[in-house]
């Protein structure tokens, strides 16, 4: 199993590592010619865009794999989660609708902000790669990662050159490209794998799968709302060059992130299998996962903040003495030591049955976030909502270890 595991881990590093391109080479580079401010305004709507994306994604991600462990068909599972994200993808165009005429600035990055409020939830609701990736398609899903990232690196290193209006609709391509691609390759191939020629399902279907994972989803929406909010926070109380100072930054803690959490995110269907059938082995495996997280990001975090100066000239060019973002990297390296702790108990809450207090979990995170964000930023500016991230985690941190001490008390066996 350790194997396994070992083997998934290294191709989900390959497929991060070309994915980590985009906010690593491709955001700096779109920051520098078209500008601190622009990029903000491309930032905002992709928060705004991220909200669709969650709302698109439901909670197939998590409860597609457990549905599968626990013996389901295949092809009803996949059917089900198609028909539910399209559903989900109608209801939340018009919405997204009125954020573009309340919220797009004029000209080109308007445009802009129209192209990534569409692509991007567009490309969340045809994902499929929690499918393939529990039937061990790690490698195909990797490899249509990486041409998704290729295309997008091209869309803005040919596209984007300065700051005129085609260079900011490229970049807004440029952002939105790798998702859509990824997700239409995936249902393909997803599609094929289970043998559905025909992705249609009854409303009955839809509807079961929309009240059987409401609680998970509706926690990771509350989850969203201090994760991918940050920009639409900072935009509000600080202005749109503050927003893409936060933007530049958490994308690159994001990437880092994502590419720490890939022990997890590969023994997430091993996590379930083990929970299901053998508890101690779940926790064993649990501990060594969350071990190898600490200690990967503690280096990581070491080493970014001893290069920090050229990181910063890297990100944001001439502009970075001006920006000043010591203090906002500062405590998104934090935030990235202690991201381990969010998913690891909602995935124990989850395989659990208590998908419930994932909720209200998350609420308490929210409302901790808020009262220390808000004043900080007031004060601080973007640096200040990354500090309440920390901070929030503190509530996750307490949850989680009052849950493993008591794992194997009455209470924790289900």
């Amino acid at each position: 199993m350790i194997r396994q595991i070992a083997k998934a881990n290294a191709i989900l590093l390959l497929q991060y590592a070309a994915a980590a391109l985009v906010p690593l080479l491709l955001v700096p580079h779109i920051v520098r010619s078209i500008g601190v401010a622009v990029y903000g305004e491309l930032a905002v709507a992709l928060a705004w865009a991220g909200f669709g994306g969650l709302v698109t994604q439901y909670a197939f991600p998590l409860t597609g794999s457990q549905r599968l462990a626990a013996g389901a068909d295949p092809a009803q599972v996949l059917v089900q989660a198609v028909a539910t994200k399209a559903l989900l993808l109608v209801a939340v165009l018009p919405p997204l609708a009125l954020v573009g005429l309340l919220h797009a600035p004029a000209g080109a990055a308007g445009s802009g902000t129209w192209l990534v409020l569409l692509a991007v939830p567009a490309g969340a609701a045809l994902n499929a790669a929690w499918f393939l990736q529990y039937h061990g398609r790690f490698l195909g899903v990797a490899l249509t990662s990486i041409v998704g990232t290729c295309g997008a690196l091209l869309l803005g290193g040919w596209g984007v050159g300065g700051a005129a209006p085609g260079d900011v609709l490229a970049a807004a391509a440029a952002l939105s490209f790798g998702g859509l691609y990824v997700g239409a390759a995936t249902l393909i191939a997803a599609l094929r794998l289970a043998g559905v020629h025909r992705p249609t399902s009854g409303s009955p279907r839809v509807l079961q799968a929309l009240r059987e994972d409401w609680p998970l989803f509706a926690s990771q929406l509350v989850s969203a709302l201090y994760t991918v909010s940050g920009p639409i926070v900072v935009d509000q109380i600080a202005g749109a060059h503050a927003a893409g100072r936060y933007s530049a930054v958490e994308r690159v803690i994001s990437a880092l992130a994502a590419a720490c959490q890939l022990t997890y995110v590969a023994a997430w269907p091993r996590l379930a299998g083990c929970f299901a059938a053998d508890r101690p082995a779940y926790s064993h495996l649990l501990k060594q996962v969350m071990a190898t997280y600490v200690a990967g990001t503690t280096l990581i975090a070491l080493a970014v903040w001893l290069g920090r100066d050229p990181l910063f000239a890297f990100l944001f060019g001439s502009a970075a003495a001006e920006v000043r973002p010591g203090a906002l990297l500062a405590w998104g390296l934090a935030w990235l030591v202690a991201g381990i702790a969010g998913p690891a108990l909602t995935g124990y809450l989850t395989l659990s049955g208590r998908k419930a207090q994932v909720m209200t979990l998350n609420l308490g995170v929210l409302a901790t976030c808020a009262l220390l964000g808000i004043p900080s930023v007031l004060a601080f500016g973007p640096a200040g909502w990354m500090a309440a991230l920390v901070g929030s985690q503190l509530v996750v941190l307490a949850a989680a270890i009052y849950h493993w001490r008591r794992r194997d008390g009455p209470g924790e066996r289900v």
